[in-house]
């Protein structure tokens, strides 16, 4: 290995244009730039009025006096940079690793990208997974992969190609997530405009989200609580009572109040259930409608479901308290009581005969006489014989 070394007196910055292996920059505490490389492999260097220019190289490794501003235009391997002042990378087509560095830009990693104690980060593109700890405020566009966030500031994220998890960040926003979402201890507020997966978010201030392919919980958010759409089911819990919240989705939700004050506006194509134990006054109950309140003032849920609707106390379980606890509306209309049998129709009775007067071939009957009239029609009346039969009878007596 072969080195260079360039004494400094005062603030310097390094420029490196090109590296054409993996690229290594380390802060240390001696007052000198050192460029170690392989002897036939050491880039060129310029030094120019605080500034020095390396360019080339295949590994290359430079130290520099801790807190110096770095600036690399691209990078064909890895790039691990540490205890470094501002740092600016374009292009890296490695793995990139920053740690202990002040303020990050970067334009395009076709890697994976870690972030260890850093201030604010401005980035572009990362092509693979992207892990940030312990960093300020962070504002991204485009990342391919999964991103995993601890400890941030204000978090923009323009496109999360993967899965999504932040820990502990003051506020954030995401335009796109096309795989899941778990966001938990916010200071601030969460917006998410569209997401695939699921979401799950705890410990926020405002939620405000747009679209939720998959399903959705949110707990213990300190101001209100909006969700456009959901197209899978949706638990809210522990919401802030005095807040106004909405949600709408097309499967089930689950809604953990307190004791309020509230006001509760829930409609379900399925059934409507909720824990006696509330106290909720119902003021108006029909199979898809819930109104109800929970003392007087307060703020308002305004939810709706295709699916199921159930309202609970919030930090008990769900249907702990066995069925006789709970109340319901909606259970589907009541049934249609049996048909009775049709009676059967009474036999009509048999036709009266009546003997001829004369025998013979030519035989005739006679006319009905006044009396067998009188019984024909008092059938008729008493709806014993119907008039078709009835004028059958007098026809064949002549009468």
């Amino acid at each position: 290995m072969a080195e260079q070394n360039f004494p400094v007196e005062g603030p310097v910055t390094v420029h490196i244009l090109e590296v054409r292996g993996d690229l290594e920059v380390v802060g240390w505490a001696e007052g000198r730039v050192s460029v170690v490389a392989d002897e036939d492999e050491m880039p060129d260097a310029a030094w120019r009025e605080g500034a020095l220019t390396l360019r080339g190289g295949d590994d290359v490794t430079v130290y520099v006096p801790q807190g110096t501003n770095v600036e690399i235009e691209r990078v064909a391997g890895d790039l691990d940079a540490t205890n470094v002042g501002v740092l600016g990378v374009s292009q890296a087509m490695g793995d990139v690793e920053i740690h202990n560095a002040g303020t990050v830009a970067f334009g395009q990693i076709a890697g994976d990208c870690g972030l260890r104690n850093t201030g604010a980060v401005e980035g572009g593109q990362v092509r693979g997974d992207f892990e940030a700890h312990r960093v300020g405020d962070l504002n991204v566009g485009q990342l391919m992969g999964d991103a995993e966030i601890h400890q941030a500031g204000s978090v923009r994220l323009q496109a999360i190609m993967g899965d999504l998890e932040i820990h502990e960040a003051a506020d954030v926003v995401a335009a796109q997530v096309m795989g899941d979402a778990e966001i938990e201890a916010v200071v601030g507020n969460v917006n998410l405009e569209a997401t695939r997966g699921d979401v799950a978010i705890t410990g926020a201030t405002n939620v405000r989200l747009n679209s939720v392919n998959g399903d959705l919980s949110v707990a213990d958010a300190r101001g209100p609580v909006e969700v456009r759409h959901v197209n899978g089911d949706a638990r809210l819990h522990g919401l802030a009572a005095d807040q106004t919240h909405s949600v709408h989705t097309d499967g089930d939700v689950a809604l953990g109040i307190g004791p309020g004050p509230l006001r509760l506006n829930l409609r379900a194509h399925g059934s409507i259930r909720w824990d006696r134990s509330l106290g909720l006054v119902v003021e108006n109950g029909t199979r898809r409608q819930l109104v109800g309140r929970l003392g007087e003032g307060g703020g308002e849920i305004t939810a709706s479901a295709h699916g199921d609707a159930v309202v609970y106390m919030a930090g008990d379980d769900r249907g702990r308290r066995g069925r006789t606890r709970w109340a319901v509306v909606g259970a589907g209309a009541p049934g249609m009581p049996p048909v009775p049998p049709v009676p059967p129709v009474p036999p009509a009775p048999p036709m009266p005969t009546f003997t001829s007067m004369w025998g013979g071939a030519n035989q005739r009957t006679v006319s009905a006489s006044p009396e067998e009239r009188e019984a024909i029609l008092k059938l008729l009346s008493e709806r014993k014989i119907s008039a078709e039969q009835a004028a059958r009878l007098l026809d064949a007596l002549g009468g």
